[in-house]
């Protein structure tokens, strides 16, 4: 196994480990190989060196849902949308009241 590194992620970032997907949580401390920092700042992710931070311990502390698909952020956005229609439909609701 390659040499491992503790750095902390500044943007989101996947592993794969053992045939799992891991996600470490963004600003906390993961220990990367060195294979996986060479991968993915070539993909343009973004560290920065741990301060008074301990690194996440293997698969068990971390995340190993898979990452977020389009319709998960459809879904956000589309509830992020609905909220505006309806304060706008309520705006417009109080000046029919007028």
């Amino acid at each position: 196994m390659a040499k491992s590194n503790v750095l902390v992620p500044l943007s989101g970032t996947v592993v794969v480990r053992e045939g799992k997907r891991i996600r470490p949580e963004i600003g906390k401390a993961f220990e990367y190989t060195d294979d996986e920092i060479t991968s993915l700042k070539n993909a343009g992710a973004k560290f920065r060196a741990p301060q008074n931070e301990e690194p996440t311990e293997g698969v068990a502390a971390t995340s190993t849902k898979p990452a977020p698909t389009a319709s998960v952020a459809e879904e956000a956005q589309a509830e992020a949308k609905g909220g505006k229609k309806k304060a706008t439909a309520n705006k417009a609701d109080k000046d029919d009241d007028l």
